[in-house]
């Protein structure tokens, strides 16, 4: 049975999770970030959630976890990782891609990217226009593979793209976007306080979220 180590319990894509099915094939261990500092074995097969918004309280947590693992070590990260390499004003996505870079530099390392992750599609609200979407089985099953597949994959997309019809102020709000970004993409990152309005509406396609949508 294969020792698996999850690194970040308490993140909230992982308790969407249902790992635990998991455990007819892997031994899963669960360790908080918290944990880290005082855990005196060695880590086995890391799987990593969530991480803190500092770049270098990232680094130096990875550098941690890196020391004392042994096997394969998964990130999971985002597509936002992906939205730096185009535009640089956005903290969050820099952050996901100098973690990617690290765990990168790293022998026997996976990044797994993921979109908006969710249950089921129909679920999806707050959006209109190209969606890239991580559905919880797939993200498991992805998971799941790496352990039991060889693969010389050293980036894993979990996404798929799918268009969705919202109504017409999001529509109207996805066009306004669109036109700004298409044209001038440091003028789209001078338009973050339409987000106040944005949020007001509970619209969700915005933003580096939005960039990263539109990235092929």
């Amino acid at each position: 049975m294969k020792n698996i180590t999850v690194v970040g319990k308490n993140s909230s894509l992982y308790k969407k999770l249902n790992f635990k099915s998991e455990n007819q094939i892997f031994n899963v261990k669960e360790l908080s970030f918290s944990d880290i500092d005082t855990y005196s074995g060695l880590i086995e097969n890391p799987v990593i959630f969530s991480l803190a918004k500092d770049i270098n309280e990232n680094i130096n947590f990875l550098k941690k976890v890196a020391l004392k693992s042994t096997g394969k070590i998964i990130l999971i990260s985002s597509t936002a990782a992906e939205v730096y390499e185009h535009i640089k004003c956005y903290s969050y996505p820099k952050n996901k891609y100098e973690s990617e870079r690290f765990i990168s530099s790293l022998p026997n390392s996976i990044v797994v990217r993921v979109g908006i992750t969710v249950e089921n599609i129909n679920l999806l609200k707050g959006f209109h226009g190209r969606v890239k979407v991580t559905m919880y089985d797939v993200l498991l099953k992805t998971l799941s593979d790496i352990f039991i597949e060889e693969s010389n994959k050293r980036i894993i997309d979990t996404t798929r793209c799918i268009y969705l019809k919202g109504s017409l102020i999001f529509k109207l709000f996805h066009h306004i976007q669109f036109f700004i970004f298409t044209q001038n993409k440091y003028l789209f990152c001078l338009f973050r306080p339409s987000l106040i309005l944005f949020k007001l509406f509970k619209y969700k396609n915005y933003g580096y979220t939005f960039i990263a949508n539109q990235i092929k």
